[in-house]
């Protein structure tokens, strides 16, 4: 490790994470599934080996710019949503952020991952009090029916990567069925969202076309979601038209930044996030402050 590499508010708000980071390349090698404690104060069952186990077995959280996000934008009692749920961890930190009176609704169609992110809900409410979560092994679309869900070769490395099928699997993936389900149907009796975050591979702009109803009355107040390609992608377009302006969303040193919507992307290591919103004063406001909760 460079020093460098260091230089980052993981590392520099929270020093034990440099140890924390040595151990964490040990346990990758041995791949051994390990339970470790988040710094927003819940534990997970993860797999070293893989990407969003590594990260919060290094930093105690994952994606810290979309988790300090999450954590100022939700309050006691509010609804949210996590579309490409994984092992959790954002659903974890929801349902903490919006406590008994609260909800979330997490969606993931991989059955492996799928099983680690029910063991990881079982755990975290054995321990805490938090929001209701329910979880549903479906993958959310532009319509209801039955997909192909493709595994990429290097899966076991990166369990975020599955993704909806576009064209049929080559020889080196493999590909199962999935049932597809639309926000809209699914939700259309929900209260106001207050977040939803949305991580689905390609497929976001599918899931905002079915959550259409929902979007142009602003039932959902505020969407953080991953877009691989650059403004304006499909994604942008479909939240644009129903209302919605967009912002990258940035890690700087001292906190998260909003930047213009067509900043480049231009890191190979921040996942590519974007906020959608509303009500861009709030926003703005909430992303002024200073300072890491979540380390």
């Amino acid at each position: 490790m460079n020093l460098g590499g260091l230089i980052k508010p993981e590392y520099l708000c929270q020093p034990r994470n440099i140890f924390r980071r040595m151990r964490a390349r040990k346990l990758r090698q041995g791949a051994v599934p390990m339970r470790v404690r988040t710094w927003c104060g819940f534990d997970m069952n993860v797999q070293p080996g893989e990407v969003i186990g590594e990260s919060l077995c290094s930093f105690g959280v994952y994606d810290l710019v979309e988790a300090e996000m999450t954590w100022r934008l939700l309050v006691s009692g509010d609804v949210a949503l996590d579309l490409g749920a994984n092992i959790g961890f954002s659903t974890l930190l929801m349902a903490l952020r919006v406590g008994e009176g609260g909800r979330v609704e997490a969606f993931e169609p991989m059955p492996e991952v799928y099983k680690d992110l029910q063991a990881n809900v079982k755990l975290f409410e054995q321990t805490h009090r938090g929001g209701k979560i329910t979880l549903h092994p479906v993958a959310v679309s532009d319509k209801a029916g039955v997909a192909t869900f493709v595994l990429p070769s290097f899966f076991a490395r990166n369990r975020g990567i599955g993704h909806l099928a576009h064209v049929p699997p080559t020889a080196e993936e493999s590909g199962f069925p999935v049932e597809l389900v639309r926000l809209d149907d699914v939700l259309k009796d929900a209260p106001r969202v207050a977040l939803m975050k949305v991580d689905v591979e390609g497929h976001e702009a599918a899931v905002f076309a079915g959550a259409e109803a929902m979007l142009k009355s602003g039932r959902i107040q505020t969407i953080i979601f991953e877009e691989n390609s650059p403004y304006p992608a499909p994604s942008h377009r479909v939240l644009e038209q129903l209302g919605y302006s967009i912002f990258r969303l940035w890690k700087h040193f001292f906190g998260p930044a909003l930047l213009p919507r067509d900043t480049p992307l231009n890191s190979p290591w921040e996942p590519p996030n974007y906020i959608a919103t509303k009500d861009v004063a709030t926003i703005q406001a909430t992303a002024a402050k200073r300072g890491w909760n979540v380390l």
